[in-house]
Parts: structure tokens; sequence; C-alpha cells
């Protein structure tokens, strides 16, 4: 899966070829859809995803996690435009 925060800290996947934005599953009090956007404080910061390797140590798998709305989303392919940098394997 690819995904990516805009500069604008919006989280965008890709589905069917195109990178969408990710709308709140949850509505704010006028009713209108917000971003799933890195204001929320169920929004963590994206992290390498770690796996065990051999011998028990932690080695990372390529991928970046991100863990939003009490769960993790692992993308193959991440870049965050907050920073302009690029996070895959």
């Amino acid at each position: 899966m690819k995904g990516k925060i805009d500069k604008y800290g919006a989280l965008y996947i890709e589905r069917a070829g195109k990178m969408k934005d990710q709308l709140c599953p949850y509505i704010s009090e006028r009713g209108s859809p917000i971003a799933c956007c890195d204001e929320c404080p169920l929004f963590g910061e994206p992290k390498p995803t770690m796996d065990i390797g051999l011998y028990g140590r932690s080695e990372k798998t390529g991928q970046t996690t991100i863990e939003i709305c009490h769960r993790d989303l692992i993308f193959d392919e991440f870049t965050d435009e907050r920073n302009l940098e690029v996070c895959h394997d």
C-alpha cells in the first residue's frame, strides 16, 4: 500500500491507482467531513515497521507504520511531505 502526508498534514492513501485524501470517520460539530490529519490527537507519527529477525533482534522491514484511530496502517511506500522525506525500501 502507498500513502503520504501532504505538506498541510493531511493523510492520502493510494486507491485504484490514485492518491485519495482520507476523511475522519468522526464528524465535526458542524456535520461536515474533515480531513484525517496530523492535528488529530489519534494521529501518530510515521515510524519504520519493525519485525523480530534472526536471533530475536528487531529489524526494519522496509515498511512504514502510522497509528491512527487506535489501529496501525502499514505502508510499503510512504512519503512525508511535511519534511520532504521519503520512507520506503
